[in-house]
């Protein structure tokens, strides 16, 4: 036999329909890999969405809002029983008053050490 002879001894059983289910069979799966890593991408991509944390102007704005609710709780006694009018002013008085030297021990040391 010849080199032609050679060529057809070469093919599948199932001849040339045979090569063409394979290679299309190989594209179908192709196309589910592809299909999978899309649908992974696209949830992968929600959940950063749904879990993800604003940067930036709105998030510096729920930080400071959050900061701003701490302090008024603070200051305002918010920890303290609510029927006891003694204990709430007392903190409120008291908390006040720390808030006052510590600015003023701030104001000294700035004033006696850093812009002498």
């Amino acid at each position: 036999m010849g080199p032609a002879g050679a060529r057809c001894a070469a093919l599948p059983p199932g001849g040339l329909a045979g090569i063409l289910a394979a290679e299309e069979s190989a594209m179908n799966r192709r196309e589910e890999i592809e299909a999978e890593r899309r649908r992974a991408s696209e949830e992968a991509l929600a959940g950063v969405v749904r879990d993800g944390e604003v940067v930036g102007a709105p998030g510096v704005a729920r930080t400071l809002e959050a900061g701003a609710a701490r302090l008024r709780g603070h200051f305002g006694a918010e920890d303290a029983d609510p029927d006891d009018a003694a204990e709430v002013w007392g903190r409120r008085i008291g908390r006040g008053l720390a808030l006052i030297v510590a600015a003023g021990l701030v104001w000294h040391l700035a004033t006696t050490y850093v812009l002498r």
